[in-house]
């Protein structure tokens, strides 16, 4: 509940310090087209499984295995959505890819599968769709049944 009402805080300050500086609003509602090619986007998602890992004591010898783990989770999702197998089955199969893959590099390092599978997993949650959820829940108070709705919703990556 602490990490919600922060989040949700922080989303309202943000919003009115943009209103009060006269900056152009984005409207987080909509999709945004991607901005990165994928080398770019594999290498951020290693950076954001290795600080996963560190925010969650991994040590030190598991980190790289967790980031591997971690990107292959992500070439999965984005293979299996660019095969057409849906948005809702694509992660999924992802999941079951990295639990796998952490199974076997936890057992050949000597870790339980949680500490390489955790961290690894974390890139497949539906960040912009709990952020906007909390967007449409803070600032467009007149819909709030979407909001509260929406962490159902699929939105495409």
């Amino acid at each position: 509940m602490l990490t919600f009402g922060a989040l949700v805080a922080g989303i309202a300050v943000g919003f009115v310090v943009v209103a009060m500086t006269g900056m152009e609003p984005i409207d987080v509602t909509k999709t945004f087209p991607p901005a990165y090619p994928l080398w770019v986007v594999v290498i951020l998602i290693a950076i954001a499984v290795l600080m996963i890992g560190i925010t969650e004591q991994t040590g030190w010898t598991l980190l790289l295995p967790t980031a591997a783990v971690g990107v292959v989770g992500y070439l999965v999702l984005i293979g299996a959505e660019a095969a057409g197998v849906g948005m809702r089955f694509s992660p999924a199969l992802a999941a079951v890819v990295i639990g796998l893959l952490a199974r076997v590099v936890a057992l050949r390092m000597g870790a339980p599968q949680l500490v390489v599978a955790v961290p690894a997993a974390l890139i497949l949650l539906p960040g912009l769709t709990i952020f906007r959820s909390m967007y449409v829940l803070t600032i467009e108070e007149s819909e709030i049944l979407l909001g509260a709705g929406a962490c159902s919703m699929p939105v495409p990556l």
